[in-house]
């Protein structure tokens, strides 16, 4: 263990505490060191006065300064708020200014200073709300365009810079600074105050990216944590004249020189520095001419990827739900509950879902498969990591056993944005939502039964863990042998987007692994029945593809092969390679094995077909799209939430901006999507499948796959933006609005612009694209697992 993991694991006490935050390498601290070359004041004039809106109080306390208050919580929800509570917190207060259309392309900055004064509020911060009635409208009709919410520091005077690059500012008519009321811990008396100061317009000496393939001139793109010895490794940059580059150690000494290559790819033209031939473990930068990158690692992939995996378990603890977090909150939500059939639960425990307070059974047994996956692996490289991952883990088992009402109903999810007083029978209690569904009984059996394997029969849970999965193997069973697929769809469940591919294949994941303890023989009927359902929902065939290319392996939503399968927000792509990896290990000498295998194949040949398309970067292209999908109404009403008629005309612009690969086919780089935008959850998963598969067919190239989206999200993307908070360089303020920022955490991506197929990531932040997820963060810790394993 590196001496970093080890000063982290003493000072916060084997992460029983948060990891303190580290600014210095945040994209605030770069923000903020800008040149600034004009300003102008937004100051309060008799035709231009700050107003109020909502519960609290906004007060002008000169020109250029004025103070909003609010109290923690009220008694009443907010007009048009729905009455049972769900998503809202207690009220929002509004300090705004109306503009008369004003032309801000000048500036690049939104600069003002900010002093909280805050009483007993768990993370106090400020959302700025800008509008634009010009060329393109802000907000925009999904309402994601235009917001951006700041943490701050209680009792400090800051100064908060907002960077404008790529906003529509030409036709300006508001801005706005809300507050929102979420209450406090246990309902103790709490105040928002803020007084706000010198509210400047700015035009700093540098633009900044925030959509397209190419990087700036000035940036070379790498992996800000570094490089496997053996694997691929690539830098590049975009429009530099340069012949060589050089990997330098720390001590400015040269160990290795080579001649840049110029190409042009699917995306763009690059600079690519590779030296995937230099294989000698430290730690060095890469110079390109005048250019110098930060500091990265050359190591294996149990060295190179434990930080990330250390801070990721922090942000996961972090999110602990009815538990004392230190310096985050108390004991909270035990007025969230769940009735069924006369019977009452208090449905705390887990972990918060995402920037909100949510919560959501599959996604927390998910994330606890995730922790013991990666436990299994440093089983024999670190004792302390490996009990203090198994001690995270069994917080997970503990949640899941507490929501089961038994016969197959489980609390399942509720919808909570606010810190209730955890006070049973008054307005601000929540509920949460029980359901019998198979699907998610599927999912908990395989969930518990891989969870026995890691531990093994000498754990004390072990026997818990075994009948529990049986039991709920069964119920699923029985419970589908009345309903079949025809599952009614449950708004806001994570499942909702089940697919019946992706149904078989978490049947046939979940039924191996009961049946490699239960051994029975119409259970192993069932799987093999329905592994034979899955493979018909595959390609196999092949698509003739303009270039001659054949391409067969990826999956349909069914066996009519209307709609393949895609993923745009919550992905279980990996479900597919989980059903592939149980079946092929577990029945090795049964007759259809060589099919299995051959399906399992073809399905990694189209991981791997996907990689040219972004190359040279190492993000997963989405896939192949049929040109009509959008009229098959009943998968796309579940693929799609919050949209309106116009979805089905935007989602036959969106294939056009992608590739056209054949008649009535598109490769797209991006999902199709519309008001839920972000591809790390997407990319993960697809991760996952490829380094499972990568395990199973000893196939480095897919083990690559997996690397490369890891590098993706920790910075080598066009933005040199590392998406994990304190891991790598210039990581940003996220939609973390609850509970505040969190080293480790993951937001839901980086996103498409309006109809395009090209990367964008504005520096505002708002859910989805950069709302933390605590789902993404466990995805992380399965794709470690994956590349970890790899021989």
């Amino acid at each position: 263990m590196n001496k970093n993991i080890t000063d982290i694991l003493k000072i916060t006490e084997n992460l029983h505490k948060p990891i303190p935050l580290n600014e210095e390498n945040s994209l605030e601290k770069f923000t903020n060191t800008k040149k600034i070359q004009r300003r102008i004041p937004i100051e309060a004039t008799s035709q231009k006065k700050w107003l109020g809106l909502g519960h609290g109080d906004v007060r002008t306390i000169d020109s250029r300064k004025i103070n909003i208050k609010a109290k923690a919580r009220y008694d009443s929800w907010d007009i048009g708020d729905p009455s049972d509570g769900d998503y809202v917190g207690f009220g929002k207060t509004k300090a705004y200014m109306e503009m008369n259309h004003e032309d801000w392309q000048s500036y690049d900055l939104l600069s003002f200073e900010i002093k909280s004064n805050c009483k007993n509020i768990i993370n106090p911060n400020i959302t700025i709300e800008l509008k634009n009635d010009g060329e393109i409208k802000v907000p925009d009709k999904y309402e994601r365009e235009g917001y951006h919410s700041v943490n701050l520091h209680d009792k400090e005077l800051q100064t908060i810079k907002l960077n404008l690059n790529g906003f529509p500012r030409d036709s300006i008519t508001e801005l706005g600074f809300v507050i929102e009321s979420n209450g406090t811990y246990s309902g103790t008396e709490g105040e928002i105050n803020f007084e706000i100061a010198n509210v400047f317009l700015e035009k700093s000496d540098s633009t900044d990216l925030i959509e397209g393939w190419r990087p700036k001139k000035d940036n070379i793109i790498f992996s800000h944590e570094g490089y496997q010895t053996d694997s691929p490794k690539l830098a590049f940059t975009s429009g530099l004249k340069a012949d060589n580059f050089s990997i330098v150690k720390n001590d400015g000494e040269t160990v290795f020189t080579s001649k840049i290559s110029n190409v042009k790819t699917n995306v763009d033209e690059y600079n690519i520095a590779d030296f995937s031939n230099f294989k000698m473990n430290g730690t060095y930068h890469i110079k390109i001419g005048n250019l110098e990158t930060e500091n990265f690692k050359i190591t294996n992939d149990k060295e190179l990827w434990m930080g990330s995996s250390v801070k990721a378990l922090n942000f996961i603890f972090s999110e602990r739900c009815g538990y004392p977090v230190p310096n985050i909150h108390g004991v909270c939500h035990e007025d969230v509950v769940a009735l069924h059939k006369g019977t009452k639960m208090i449905f705390n425990g887990g972990w918060h879902d995402a920037g909100d307070l949510s919560q959501q059974l599959i996604q927390t047994a998910e994330v606890t498969q995730s922790i013991f996956e990666l436990a299994e692996q440093y089983k024999n490289i670190d004792q302390t990591l490996f009990d203090r991952f198994i001690e995270e883990g069994k917080w997970g088992i503990d949640f899941i056993l507490k929501t089961d009402f038994g016969e197959g109903y489980h609390a399942t999810s509720a919808g909570v944005s606010r810190w209730t007083d955890n006070l049973q029978g008054n307005m601000d209690d929540a509920s949460a939502r029980v359901h019998n569904t198979p699907y998610e009984n599927y999912i908990l059996s395989g969930v518990f039964m891989r969870i026995s394997e890691v531990i093994g029969a000498k754990d004390s849970m072990y026997n818990t863990l075994i009948r529990r999965a049986e039991k709920y193997y069964r119920f699923a069973e029985h419970e589908f042998s009345k309903l079949g697929f025809k599952t009614t769809p449950i708004m806001w469940e994570h499942t909702l987007n089940t697919s019946k591919a992706t149904y078989l294949a978490t049947m046939v994941w979940s039924g191996t692994l009961v049946n490699r303890v239960l051994k029975d023989q119409k259970i192993e009927q069932n799987i093999k029945s329905r592994m034979r359902q899955l493979i018909l929902c595959q390609e196999t065939d092949g698509i003739k593809l303009d270039n001659d290319h054949i391409l067969k392996g990826m999956f349909y939503r069914d066996e009519t092969h209307n709609v393949l399968q895609h993923f745009n927000h919550q992905s279980r792509e990996h479900y597919f390679a989980q059903a592939f990896e149980a079946i092929i290990t577990t029945y090795k000498d049964d007759e259809e094995f060589s099919t299995w295998v051959n399906s399992a194949k073809e399905y990694a040949n189209y991981l791997l077909f996907l990689q040219k398309y972004t190359y040279p970067y190492a993000m997963h292209a989405d896939g192949i799209y049929k040109e009509k999908e959008y009229t098959d109404k009943a998968s796309f009403d579940v693929q799609h939430l919050l949209v309106d008629s116009s979805a089905k005309n935007e989602y036959s612009i969106q294939l056009q901006k992608g590739e056209k690969v054949a008649n009535g086919f598109y490769i797209k780089k991006f999902p199709v999507w519309f008001s839920f935008r972000g591809n790390n959850g997407v990319i993960l998963s697809a991760a996952k499948s490829a380094g499972i598969l990568g395990n199973l067919l000893n196939k480095k190239e897919l083990i690559n796959v997996a690397r490369g989206q890891l590098q993706w999200i920790i910075g080598q993307n066009p933005f040199d933006q590392s998406m994990m908070y304190g891991e790598g360089y210039r990581y940003a303020q996220q939609y973390s609005v609850s509970s505040g920022e969190i080293v480790g955490e993951i937001p839901v991506g980086i996103e498409t612009n309006e109809n395009t197929d090209v990367p964008y990531w504005p520096f505002f932040n708002n859910a989805t694209y950069k709302e933390v997820w605590i789902g993404n963060v466990g995805k992380w810790l399965s794709v470690i697992a994956e590349v970890i394993k790899y021989k």
